[in-house]
C-alpha cells in the first residue's frame, strides 16, 4: 500500500441492502468497517427484515454512518435512498451476505487517486460457500463489444467488486432503476458502457461474494432471465446498426426459451431436464449451441451438457 495520507485520498461510499440476512450481516459490515479506511461513508438500509437483522445494525450504530429500515422495499430503492445522502467520490455496492477483502478499499483510493481517467473499475471475486470456504475466483474481463456485453456472450463484471467514480453518474437520477428487481446492477453496467465509459480492470481480487446452495425457485429464475432480456433490449437502438439484429435476435431467442420453460415446467414432463439444467445454470444461454438445442428440441439421450 502506498504512503499516501489518508487525507488526500477519495471519499468512499458503501452501500448495504439487506433483507433477513442476519447470519451474515455482521461479517458483512464487519469486512467494512475492519478496513480501517477513514475517509469511508457506509449506509446500511434494511428492507422490513424479521430475523433480527436490526439489532446487528444497531451494535454497530457508531460506525455505520447512516442506516434505515423501510417495509416492502427492493434492494434498488434501498440502495437509491442511500444514494440520495451519498457524498462519497467513489460509490460501491456491497450485499448483505459478500464481504471485502483486507485492504481492498486502500488500494481502491490509491487507484481512482491515481488515475483520474477511471470512471469504472471492476476486480475480480473469491467465491466462498456459507462458511467462507474458498470455491474458486471469478477473473474479472473487459467486454469485446458493447454487443457482446448485451447478450452476455464475452465478459465478466460483477457490483460485488465494481467501484464507481461519482462523476460518472451524474447523468442519472438514481443510481439504479428501481422498478427492475434482479438487473439493476447490470442496467447500470450497460448505461455506463453505452456512455463509452469502459471500465478499468483491476486485477487483483477484491470481493469474497457468497454461493448458496441451490434454493432459487424456478419462478425467481424465470423472473430473472426475462429482466435481464428486457434491459437488453433497451439499449439495442444504441448499438452500431451491424450489431442490432444480431441482438435483437438473441433476445428473441432467450425470452422464446423462457416462455418454453415457464409453460413446460407447469404443463409437461417431457423436457423437465433441460429446464432444472437450465435453472442451475442460467448462463448457458449465453451459448448458441445450447439456445438452438432447446429451442429444436434435445431428448434424454443427448444431454443438453453437449450443447453448452
Amino acid at each position: 500500500m502506498s504512503t499516501s495520507k489518508q487525507s488526500d485520498l477519495p471519499r468512499i461510499t458503501i452501500i448495504t441492502p439487506s433483507y433477513n440476512q442476519a447470519y451474515y450481516l455482521e461479517r458483512t459490515i464487519c469486512s467494512v468497517i475492519d478496513q480501517g479506511y477513514s475517509n469511508l461513508e457506509y449506509f446500511v438500509v434494511d428492507g422490513g427484515s424479521t430475523d433480527g437483522s436490526q439489532s446487528i445494525i444497531d451494535l454497530y450504530s457508531q460506525e455505520i454512518t447512516w442506516s434505515a429500515c423501510y417495509d416492502n422495499i427492493s434492494a434498488s430503492q434501498a440502495i437509491n435512498k442511500a444514494y440520495e445522502k451519498a457524498t462519497g467520490d467513489i460509490i460501491a455496492i456491497l450485499s448483505s451476505d459478500d464481504i471485502y477483502l483486507p485492504n481492498t478499499l486502500h488500494d481502491m483510493a490509491e487507484h481512482f487517486a491515481s488515475n483520474p481517467s477511471t470512471d469504472w473499475l471492476i476486480g475480480n471475486i473469491r467465491r466462498i460457500d456459507n462458511h467462507d470456504n474458498n470455491l474458486g475466483k471469478f477473473t474479472a474481463s473487459k467486454p469485446e463489444t458493447f454487443a457482446s456485453f448485451l447478450i452476455q456472450d464475452t465478459s465478466y463484471t460483477s457490483g460485488a467488486a465494481t467501484f464507481v467514480r461519482r462523476s460518472a453518474l451524474q447523468q442519472r437520477q438514481q443510481l439504479l432503476d428501481s422498478a427492475l428487481s434482479y438487473a439493476h446492477e447490470f442496467d447500470l453496467a450497460c448505461s455506463l458502457l453505452s456512455n463509452n465509459q469502459q471500465p478499468y480492470i483491476y486485477k487483483k481480487t477484491l470481493t469474497a461474494k457468497r454461493e448458496h446452495p441451490l434454493s432459487k425457485s424456478s419462478t425467481y429464475t424465470l423472473r430473472r432471465g426475462e429482466e435481464f432480456i428486457a434491459v437488453c433490449e433497451r439499449y439495442i437502438d444504441d448499438l452500431p446498426i451491424e450489431d442490432r439484429y444480431n441482438v435483437w435476435h438473441n433476445c428473441q431467442q432467450r425470452r422464446q426459451i423462457f416462455d418454453m420453460a415457464k409453460h413446460e415446467s407447469e404443463f409437461s414432463q417431457t423436457r423437465s431436464f433441460l429446464w432444472k439444467q437450465l435453472l442451475q445454470r442460467p448462463s448457458w444461454l449465453a451459448s448458441d449451441n445450447y439456445r438452438l438445442s432447446l429451442l429444436n428440441g434435445v431428448n434424454n439421450n443427448d444431454p443438453i451438457r453437449k450443447a453448452a
